[in-house]
């Protein structure tokens, strides 16, 4: 166990037994997943003591709860949209890779992903050219990386998607040369009707609960009888219908949340907080339906992950009440960081005091000498050293702009090439009447006897060129496009007329699905808004028979 191993470590520097220093221990801090309660009775049966040290679970982790219950929410919504049917009309197949992951959070990510700064070594990542694009029409970037904001990423990526929208619509419709895997399903699913709708109520969740609930739980001088009425004030609040000015973000929605809270927790900046007003004004009536719909789930999330706390007992009974697991438990850290902040603190006082009594007590201090000895006694003697290392930065970076600068001018001309080459193909099959457009054109021109087969091939060779070279929908390498096939023996030969028209007319039918309206989500919520109010009036009618 990598906690006895700890132990042991401590014991040898401290020269006493394993069980002296683990008799020390008040409380332990963990993350709060399943697999973490109850070691400490474990540890306590190890060194045979009558007592166990109390466990404390971090709160932080619970936002991480509140994303994932959004997940879920969006996921009954879709599968009572039937959204399957309309995965089967992308032209690129969307795998949802879990069970609790919704079609709007996986576009969600596919969206910010394609031009995220954490990529920008990949090759199908547009990071820089976005950016560029972006300070060409001198808009100010939002996109941050998500390793960098763990917590509470999800609805703050959905507020930064909604604020870049309409720049990344255009970007990508001004890029055509851009139709990777992912591109081509980012404009696929920017075209569903509803997404907006779940991303203005992921982005207001968490500035009125998320990003509240975090920063309350990180506070510096936060107690834990100070969260537990936080907490429950919060939970209390979840159980309410949303205000009218729940979109504006003029006032905290939950009263337990402070002006003060509320103003230093609204991160995502001004201009992003407008654009999620004003879609939120577009879809108002869908928006707080779903809303509504996911309040009381994310409530029993937080009931269910800090039922140390007792905030519903009725439902959630308490478990490892946190007053009884230290001996004073408002002076005891209230998440890992604070745990963390209090070993630095002994550290400090150990450097300052000289009281580490340990057996390689004198060997640190024979190092520390030895170190001293050798080192610049003052650090201006680093001046010119970083001097030259700051520009020696400044001019990498100034060479890779120019550079890139460079290379983005060299893709426009080759995008440029390519925009000719299709628009003499287009030019060729209008002069035949075509490009064909529908996949009842392209049977008829078949079966057509007055055309021999060779005149058939060529044109079908050539309508399948032009659909790779038009196409934003499907990568070029996609397998429809092939304009040859592989036989057995391992030898290629050219499609025939009836196989390129087989092809085209797979293509041309994906494309005229259309998308499922904004209708179908109004539907769904009312579907299921009245089904949670008919389960909460069977509930209650069952309760008074009991």
């Amino acid at each position: 166990m990598q906690l006895d191993m700890g132990f042991e470590i401590l014991a040898s520097v401290r020269g006493v037994s394993v069980e002296d220093v683990y008799k020390l221990v008040d409380a332990h801090m963990t993350d709060s997943t399943e697999h973490n309660k109850g070691f400490s009775k474990l540890l306590a049966q190890m060194y045979n003591l009558e007592t166990p040290a109390g466990q404390i679970f971090c709160g932080t982790h619970t936002t991480l709860g509140f994303s994932s219950a959004m997940n879920k929410v969006m996921r009954l919504v879709e599968a009572d949209m039937k959204m399957e049917q309309l995965l089967q009309s992308f032209m690129v197949d969307l795998d949802v890779d879990s069970k609790n992951a919704s079609v709007a959070g996986q576009a969600l990510d596919m969206c910010l992903k394609l031009v995220a700064p954490e990529y920008a070594h990949k090759p199908w990542n547009g990071y820089r050219e976005f950016l560029l694009f972006l300070e060409q029409r001198q808009v100010f970037s939002v996109l941050f990386s998500y390793k960098d904001s763990r917590f509470g990423c999800l609805s703050r990526a959905a507020a930064v998607l909604i604020y870049h929208f309409g720049h990344l619509t255009e970007f990508l419709s001004q890029n055509p040369r851009i139709n990777n895997r992912l591109a081509c399903l980012v404009r696929e699913v920017m075209e569903l009707p509803y997404l907006k709708v779940v991303l203005v109520v992921f982005a207001c969740l968490g500035v009125h609960l998320v990003e509240p609930f975090y920063a309350r739980t990180i506070e510096k001088d936060a107690t834990h009888t100070q969260l537990r009425e936080f907490y429950k004030g919060l939970h209390t609040g979840l159980g309410e219908p949303i205000s009218d000015n729940y979109t504006m973000f003029t006032t905290p929605e939950y009263p337990v949340v402070s002006d003060k809270l509320f103003s230093s927790v609204k991160t995502y900046t001004e201009e992003v907080l407008n654009s999620v007003s004003d879609v939120a004004a577009e879809h108002l009536d869908e928006v707080k339906k779903l809303t509504d719909l996911m309040q009381p789930h994310l409530q029993t999330v937080q009931a269910r992950q800090r039922r140390d706390y007792g905030i519903d007992e009725e439902t959630f009974p308490m478990d490892y009440p946190v007053s009884e697991q230290a001996s004073n438990i408002d002076d005891t850290p209230v998440h890992n960081i604070g745990m963390e902040r209090q070993c630095g603190k002994v550290d400090y006082r150990l450097k300052k005091l000289g009281t580490l009594n340990a057996v390689s007590r004198s060997i640190i201090l024979q190092k520390s000498q030895e170190l001293r000895d050798g080192q610049i006694p003052s650090f201006r003697g680093f001046k010119a050293a970083a001097q030259a290392k700051r520009e020696v930065e400044l001019n990498w970076s100034k060479l890779m702009k120019a550079k890139f600068e460079s290379g983005a001018d060299q893709k426009q001309e080759m995008a440029q090439r390519k925009e000719r080459k299709r628009l003499d193909m287009l030019d060729t099959l209008k002069s035949r009447g075509g490009p064909f457009t529908d996949s009842g054109e392209v049977e008829k021109f078949l079966v057509d006897e007055s055309l021999n087969n060779n005149a058939k091939l060529q044109r079908m060779k050539l309508e399948v060129q032009f659909a790779r070279e038009s196409t934003t929908l499907l990568p070029k390498v996609d397998p429809i496009f092939r304009i040859q096939v592989t036989l057995p023996s391992g030898k290629r030969r050219i499609k025939t007329a009836q196989e390129f028209g087989d092809a085209l007319m797979a293509y041309l039918g994906k494309r005229r699905t259309e998308h499922t309206g904004i209708c179908k989500i109004q539907e769904s919520l009312e579907r299921l808004r009245k089904m949670r109010c008919y389960l909460r009036l069977t509930s209650s009618s069952f309760s008074m028979s009991m």
